[in-house]
This record gives structure tokens, C-alpha cells and sequence, in this order.
């Protein structure tokens, strides 16, 4: 699903309809499964009668529909990674009754260096030499299982990484009135909630007869390509930067050294997908993959029926697919 489908349309964002904020930070609202709207994998495993586990993944915490992972952790980025993969295979280790045959892992020293320290850094390089080392540990540790054969791995990074372009700051205009008005910052962008139809049409006009380096939008006049428009969360107003600019109400606020969330088709927004196990071709190549292509990727794997609401395909694998999927 797209954000504006399964609702979680940013690392913060307001809800009108709620009259509540959301932010990734807030124990409260993560762990609400009330802010999901989607189905994520582990939840149509779950109601498949499937066990999953999950050592850090963005919704795991919350009981979406109700349901949680049967094994899970409230997120603590002080965890040592190789503690993380310890209890993974500990998991895999369980008799075939209370193994997960699912298993979400997370790291968050490659994102982390790259917003620090910025991506063309070396530092960034050590970061990305230190995640290979760790998963070297995890398949070592998998090849040791008595049934390694039947573990399939999936790598994937939910976005690239980019420095910004600092002589592209939108700072948006002092002349612009925004009493009553909902600001939020959502990456390099500024999202604005208003009263109604009216209001947003006059903000939309000054912040574009005054802002340089962005521009302004109606949520309905969003670019259809970012699947950015038909969900309330998102604002009703949104200014989206230009040339890896960031939006900023002052120019005395911090510009990190490495960012994402600018247009998706830019190279430099991309991520990574590598998987290997039953089911997969080896030595295979692709030429892209989608986000929104994982879920069902993996519930073919899984031998799972996906649930009927995604956008996703597997189409996207079929030249790397080999059966039987996974059991």
C-alpha cells in the first residue's frame, strides 16, 4: 500500500479527524494499532494461523486489527545489533510449533549515519561495511539451523539517501499569515491543515506569489505519481521543495547531512532489494523494485493469500520465482 492508503503518511503528521498528532517518537501513538490502516504481512500471516516474530519493524508494536507478531519488541535503538540477531536465531531455533515462519529484523545504523553525517561520507561507508558484517553474522548463523534450506532472506531498505541542497532552502514568507493554520514538517516538506476550501486556496496563492526555491499545493493538486493525495493526514496544503531543497519556517533550523523524502523517482531516493532462498532463482537480477511489490513478494513465498486491498504485484518477480514457494 501507499502511505495515503494505509494512513501513516509520515514520521509525524496531524489527523483532523482524530484532532490528534502522530509522531513515530510517542510510545502511545505507535504502539495505538488505531492510527493503522493497512494490513501489514505479519498480520495476514498471523490471521493464516502462521507464527511471526519481529525484532523491531515500524507497526509491529501496535496491535493492528488486534493482532501483534507472536513475538515482538518495543523498539530500543540501544539494542546491540548483535544482540537483535541473537534472539532471531533463537527464534528459528524453536521447535516447528513455535518457530516464526516470519521474521522481521531491523537496523538502524546505515539511516542513521546517513542523516549524521551525510551519505557520500566515510563514515557513511563504515556504516554500510558494519550492516554487511552484521548480516554475514545472521546467514552463518541461519546456515547453522538444521533447516537452512528452508530459510529465504529478504534485504530491503525502505528509502535512499541524499544530502541536501542547502542554497535551495525554502523559507517560507513572513507575510504569510498562518493563525489558525496546522503546520507540520514531514521530511523536506511543510504540510499546512486548515479551516476549509477557502483558506486553502488563499494559502496556496500567497505562499506561491512569495516562496522561491518551492511550491505550493492543493493535496488534491499533488503529483499524481507520489500517490500523495487521498488521505486527510496528509494537509491540505503542501509545499513540496525544489532540487533537494528542505522547507523551513527560519533559517536558524538544523539541516541534517543527509535526508530522504524528495520525489521517488530520483535515483537517489531508492533503496535496495536483495533476497536469496527456496523459491528464488539465484544470480537473478531485477531491474526495479517497488515498495509496494514486497508484500506480495512475500506472501507468494509464504504460500500466503494476500489481502485483496494492495497495490502491489508480483509481477515485478516472476522471471526469479521457482516453485514451490515456501511452506
Amino acid at each position: 500500500m501507499h502511505p495515503e492508503s494505509h494512513g501513516i503518511v509520515g514520521n509525524s503528521f496531524f489527523d483532523p479527524g482524530r484532532g490528534e498528532h502522530f509522531s513515530y517518537r510517542d510510545r502511545a501513538t505507535v504502539q495505538d494499532g488505531t492510527w493503522w490502516d493497512g494490513e501489514p504481512i505479519w498480520v495476514t500471516a498471523e490471521t493464516q494461523g502462521m507464527v511471526t516474530g519481529s525484532f523491531f519493524f515500524p507497526g509491529t508494536e501496535a496491535a493492528i486489527k488486534g493482532i501483534r507478531p507472536t513475538y515482538w519488541k518495543p523498539y530500543d535503538g540501544q539494542v546491540p545489533n548483535t544482540d537483535r540477531i541473537q534472539q532471531v536465531l533463537e527464534w528459528l531455533s524453536l521447535p516447528a510449533n513455535q518457530r516464526p515462519h516470519l521474521v522481521t529484523l531491523y537496523f538502524s545504523l546505515v539511516d542513521s549515519a546517513g542523516h549524521r553525517i551525510g551519505p557520500e561520507s566515510a563514515g557513511m561507508r563504515r556504516s554500510v561495511e558494519r550492516a554487511d558484517e552484521l548480516l554475514g553474522q545472521l546467514t552463518t548463523g541461519i546456515d547453522s539451523l538444521p533447516h537452512a534450506k528452508q530459510v529465504a532472506i529478504v534485504v530491503v531498505s525502505d528509502h535512499g539517501m541524499a544530502a541536501p541542497n542547502t542554497t535551495q532552502l525554502a523559507m517560507l514568507p513572513a507575510t504569510v499569515n498562518l493563525d489558525q493554520i496546522r503546520t507540520v514538517s514531514v521530511g523536506p516538506m511543510m504540510t499546512f491543515h486548515t479551516s476549509g476550501a477557502r483558506q486553502s486556496l488563499q494559502l496556496r496563492d500567497e505562499l506561491n506569489n512569495s516562496l522561491e526555491n518551492a511550491r505550493a499545493y492543493l493535496r488534491e493538486e499533488i503529483p499524481v505519481h507520489l500517490h500523495h493525495r487521498s488521505n486527510r493526514r496528509i494537509g491540505d496544503v503542501v509545499v513540496i521543495p525544489a532540487k533537494m531543497g528542505i522547507v523551513r519556517t527560519t533559517r536558524d533550523e538544523t539541516v541534517p547531512a543527509g535526508m530522504h523524502g524528495w520525489d521517488p523517482t530520483l535515483q537517489s531516493m531508492h533503496g535496495i532489494f536483495m533476497a536469496s532462498g527456496p523459491g528464488l532463482r539465484p544470480n537473478a537480477r531485477l531491474d526495479q523494485v517497488r515498495s509496494i511489490d514486497v508484500y506480495p513478494f512475500l506472501t507468494t513465498l509464504l504460500g500466503l493469500q494476500p489481502h485483496k486491498d494492495i497495490a502491489g504485484t508480483i509481477a515485478t518477480f516472476e522471471s526469479v520465482l521457482t516453485p514451490p514457494a515456501l511452506q
